[in-house]
């Protein structure tokens, strides 16, 4: 038995502005890195320029800030990220952020206002405590 598949050139946008415009609206992604499932199929973006992680139910125009700020600000306290780029979902839903410009990686449970650091110390470095740049979980 063979299969064959063909990709369809006209796709579909998931997320994000359909003209491509980079935005910092509630339907716009600013440099989008890791893509991620839920357990239910919500599709979760790493907006890297936007600081922040979208959270996007399959068939809505807008996202929703899960975790950063819905603005865009960018920071290092508990409520804020700086270029997350890696992200992971467990089997609950909750989120682990490599957060690279505050060289942490956060644990933001499901449904949280905030996050907290599991590791590094938010400073680059080399000892065994700190990460230079995390990138990918």
């Amino acid at each position: 038995k063979v299969l064959a598949a063909q990709w369809n050139p006209s796709g579909t946008t998931m997320a994000g502005n359909p003209s491509g415009t980079a935005g910092v609206g509630a339907d716009q992604l600013n440099k989008p890195y890791v893509l991620r499932l839920d357990s239910s199929n919500a599709l979760y973006i790493s907006d890297f320029y936007n600081n922040r992680i979208q959270k996007w139910i399959i068939g809505n125009s807008n996202g929703v800030t899960v975790a950063g700020q819905a603005d865009g600000t960018s920071g290092a306290s508990s409520t804020t990220l700086n270029s997350p780029i890696g992200l992971a979902i467990d089997s609950s839903d909750n989120m682990y952020i490599a957060d690279k410009h505050n060289n942490r990686v956060v644990y933001w449970a499901n449904g949280s206002s905030s996050g907290s650091m599991i590791a590094g110390t938010g400073s680059y470095g080399s000892a065994n405590n700190q990460l230079s740049y995390p990138n990918m979980i």
